[in-house]
């Protein structure tokens, strides 16, 4: 009895052939140059006795439905020492991170939440985060006759918010991945991710 013999270059050109197939979703993936910061939606919370309130996303002017410059931002406030620490990671030309922009202001917390005005050397941010309704605004106000700093007279009205699962789509490109699209959603269905 002869046992079947196997035609091992087709296998071989068949998992060769995955191979570069995976190869090429990685590169397309590795190539998209324009960064994507911030989580995926906005958020706020507020612990039930309102001791504390976060809220994270990313500045959006909500006037013109325009993304601010893309940073991940996170505001946490504490009752306790009436204090709102911000922070906010910045991303230029679409690739280099610098260090973390942390400060930390007296708040006034309200029965939806927590306001605070963030006073730069060029403008004054005075932000609300209200828990309530889920949503964070700021109104950032140049300081008159501030030396040193660009002349831009103009207020500019703000929305922490973030990304949908559209507008990520649309960020990728459309691009033909669908390999990684495929485990992407057998994780989805597992509940992995």
């Amino acid at each position: 009895m002869k046992l079947r013999q196997w035609n091992w270059w087709k296998i071989g050109f068949f998992v060769a052939l995955f191979a570069f197939e995976i190869t090429r979703e990685i590169a397309v993936v590795a190539s998209y140059e324009s960064a994507m910061v911030g989580p995926s939606i906005a958020t706020t919370y507020r612990s039930p006795d309102g001791a504390f309130v976060t809220a994270e996303g990313r500045w959006e002017h909500p006037e013109t439905d325009e993304r601010g410059i893309p940073a991940a931002v996170t505001i946490q406030c504490r009752r306790e020492i009436h204090q709102c620490v911000i922070a906010s990671e910045i991303v230029m030309f679409a690739r280099f991170v610098p260090t973390p922009d942390v400060g930390t202001y007296d708040a006034t917390f309200t029965d939806t939440g927590a306001e605070f005005l963030a006073d730069g050397i060029c403008t004054a941010l005075f932000v609300r985060v209200d828990a309530v309704h889920n949503m964070t605004m700021a109104v950032n106000t140049p300081k008159p006759n501030a030396t040193g700093c660009p002349n831009d007279n103009h207020r500019v009205l703000l929305r922490l918010g973030g990304f949908s699962a559209r507008e990520y789509e649309e960020e990728r490109g459309g691009h033909f991945i669908p390999l990684i699209d495929a485990i992407g959603g057998v994780l989805r269905f597992l509940g992995v991710v």
